[in-house]
């Protein structure tokens, strides 16, 4: 009897598909295990974005996608990397995030708010977060939280065994095997700008907050130049061409007029005397249909 091959390639294949459920029903994590109860919200964030406590869904991305490395501070990363510029990559991400103290090392230091700690193998990486209990969590894609029942240890491999929504548990198919990184840091604060400053041209020099961290900013100069007929900025006290200056704008042609403060022409922003004591204190506010006209450096 002619038995039909369509009937055929369904059996096989169901019999395959029972095969591979069968077996991943009967597997039991090896070196976690299930953190809490599985929900909803974990289908939309990764091991990253759980790791770094971001794990709302990306408006400029899919779940599909979700956070990678290097996404806060417009990098991207690519598994050819090394673990050690991926974990940099990381601390520049963190750096935007507005955290201080970063501190990148393949030893582990207490005393920090938070650690993570990263791996990667031949074709993925792999984030787990230190708690203040001692514990070890990770989230392996889009899957259930687990806990890691081990220190982390470069003579341990990790793979990404982990539990669906249903509570089955699943064999990992990747392993991670290179040096482990650990990745700390404390919290965020608001920075302040003004702790040092640092020229860099004519246009622009670094301002920095009191934590390290630095912006690119403006000069801020007088409206009267130096012997040299060169402008000095009032901050870093480098040389100037283009910045913030404080004159009379009454006897100039002013465009833009706003309380005595204007954009002049060439696209200075010109501040009254009033305003630059404003300005010093961080407390002047130019309405943005006056502060569209200038450039912002």
């Amino acid at each position: 009897m002619k038995i039909n091959n369509k009937f055929m390639n369904f059996m096989v294949l169901f019999s395959l598909s029972f095969l591979i459920t069968s077996i991943s029903q009967s597997y039991t994590l090896i070196d976690s295990e299930a953190y809490g109860d599985w929900e909803s919200e974990y289908a939309n964030y990764n091991c990253y974005a759980f790791a770094i406590n971001r794990t709302e869904i990306p408006p400029e991305f899919d779940t599909l996608k979700q956070y990678q490395p290097g996404d806060f501070s417009n990098q991207s990363i690519s598994m050819s990397d090394s673990i050690f510029t991926i974990a940099n990559v990381v601390k520049d991400d963190l750096e935007e995030l507005s955290y201080s103290n970063i501190n990148v090392s393949t030893n582990y230091f207490s005393g920090y708010d938070y650690t993570i700690v990263v791996r990667k193998g031949n074709d993925d990486y792999h984030f787990m977060k230190l708690s203040t209990d001692n514990n070890r969590y990770h989230k392996p894609g889009f899957t259930q939280v687990l806990r890691y029942k081990y220190q982390p240890s470069n003579s341990r491999i990790w793979t990404n065994e982990y539990i669906d929504e249903n509570g089955v548990a699943h064999v990992g198919s990747i392993e991670y095997d290179s040096t482990i990184y650990y990745i700390s840091y404390d919290n965020m604060h608001e920075h302040n700008y003004s702790y040092e400053y640092r020229p860099i041209d004519k246009k622009y020099h670094y301002s920095y907050c009191e934590c390290g961290f630095k912006i690119k900013s403006g000069h801020v100069v007088t409206g009267s130049p130096n012997s040299h007929g060169e402008y000095n900025c009032l901050l870093c006290g480098g040389l100037a061409e283009i910045g913030f200056a404080i004159i009379d704008p009454i006897s100039l042609n002013n465009e833009y007029v706003f309380d005595f403060t204007f954009v002049a022409p060439n696209g200075v922003l010109y501040l009254s005397v009033n305003d630059y004591k404003k300005f010093i204190d961080s407390t002047l506010k130019i309405p943005e249909e006056y502060s569209a006209f200038w450039e912002v450096i």
